[in-house]
């Protein structure tokens, strides 16, 4: 009696314990990385559009499907924000190659589509990095697009029919499924935003081949 007894304690603790193990491998694949993203728990959809790079080459959701990518949404008058934050994401791509990790497709969509041409976009975009994407288009695709990622633009009126634009400065990651999966607000700090990026993209992966 004693020994079944003993050998059904010995039973309880063994299934207890894988249990717990199972529950510790689970939760290690999927547990959240402590980083300054703002990660949705429902990704955004861009939705379909069909704008240009600053090749002349068409943007559209292929481009950006079966790989990562930060995108930035600026113009080329802007004053200081939109260059700061290129400056940035060049000190971030850099800092990823030498960590040797997967480095996203940076793009910025232009909110300022009347002034930046692919030409004009051509000579500002690659001037911080040469694999920088600049994207301009139809000003009711960018507006469309703007709104369904959740980026707030404001055109202001200046003297002599001048404007500027004001908008977010958010970083939206996409995933290689083309929808937003994370957003990092401003300010940006390169090693800060790099550290996070080399941590978060491979979390995405193995929360993804887990199915959670």
């Amino acid at each position: 009696m004693k020994f079944k007894l003993l050998l059904a304690a010995v039973m309880v603790a063994a299934l207890a314990a894988g249990f717990w193990f199972a529950q510790q491998q689970r939760a290690g694949a999927v547990a959240e990385p402590d980083t300054d993203a703002v990660i949705l728990v429902q990704p955004r959809d861009p939705g379909t559009f069909r704008l240009v790079d600053h090749r002349g080459d068409a943007f559209t959701p292929a481009e950006v499907t079966g790989q990562w990518t930060l995108w930035f949404f600026g113009f080329t008058h802007c004053p200081d924000v939109c260059p700061m934050t290129l400056t940035t994401l060049n000190l971030v791509d850099r800092a990823l190659a030498d960590a040797g990790a997967v480095r996203p497709q940076v793009v910025m969509v232009s909110v300022d589509p009347a002034r930046d041409s692919p030409e004009k976009l051509a000579e500002y975009v690659p001037y911080f990095n040469e694999a920088f994407v600049g994207v301009t288009g139809d000003a009711g695709q960018i507006r469309e697009l703007t709104e369904r990622v959740g980026i707030l633009v404001r055109y202001i009126a200046q003297d002599d029919d001048a404007y500027t634009v004001d908008h977010g400065a958010a970083l939206l990651l996409t995933g290689p499924d083309g929808n937003v999966r994370a957003l990092f607000q401003a300010p940006h700090d390169p090693h800060r935003l790099a550290r996070d990026l080399a941590e978060l993209i491979p979390w995405f992966e193995r929360k993804d081949e887990a199915g959670t």
